[in-house]
């Protein structure tokens, strides 16, 4: 694979391997994961799926050897965190855009850098995914919806036209939006809910499960 792009995925935990995976089917160009650097307390193993578990002290190093970088955490606040450290550490980092080859992007879509596109999601037509965004797997984007900047749209999410989510928010997997709905910066909707009204900046909607009792035996 010498054609490839070699890659550097911050975190070893899920997401990451996700994207370990999906990186070696992108479309627009393979990728090679070379490491993955977390801090040293999280160093579990000396490697993950075969590729080495290196700590943040190689940054510069990886930097150095042409490597690009992409963040494999799925909280946005450990995201961000990790972001501003790379960018302390190697202040002009290339960073990977991961498409997978199964995305349906239609005309008009805008993809930032450092973004994530999982398997079997679908992007309508005038998207926009703003820098270091996850749109996880079998998500359907409506048309001229946006994901600001780190935001994490988790699994079977289905986001109506026009819908907004700001910058740094986490929806949880399956959320439904209604058209043109807008969701503030640092907002958490917990999985299964329906968003049928603007959420403000740092607002929390968090579903309450339904609880049972099953009759005696």
């Amino acid at each position: 694979m010498s054609d490839s792009t070699k890659l550097a995925i911050l975190g070893a935990g899920n997401i990451a391997r996700e994207i370990h995976h999906a990186a070696a089917q992108a479309r627009g160009g393979r990728f090679r994961t070379v490491a993955f650097v977390v801090d040293a307390e999280y160093r579990q193993a000396p490697t993950l799926e075969g590729v080495p578990v290196l700590e943040m002290e190689a940054l510069e190093r990886l930097h150095a050897e042409g490597v690009h970088f992409v963040v494999g955490i799925g909280e946005p606040k450990v995201r961000r965190r990790m972001l501003d450290r790379l960018q302390e550490r190697v202040p002009l980092a290339p960073f990977a855009t991961v498409i997978h080859q199964s995305v349906v992007l239609m005309s008009g879509c805008q993809i930032g850098a450092g973004v994530y596109l999982a398997p079997s999601t679908t992007l309508a037509i005038a998207c926009r995914i703003e820098d270091h965004a996850i749109v996880n797997q079998h998500v359907s984007l409506g048309h001229d919806c946006l994901v600001g900047q780190n935001a994490v749209i988790s699994p079977g999410c289905v986001l109506s036209g026009w819908t907004r989510v700001g910058r740094d928010s986490f929806l949880g997997s399956g959320v439904l939006t209604y058209p043109k709905v807008q969701i503030g910066d640092s907002c958490v909707v917990s999985a299964g809910v329906v968003v049928s009204r603007n959420l403000r900046a740092g607002h929390k909607l968090i579903l309450k499960p339904n609880t049972m009792t099953l009759p005696p035996d």
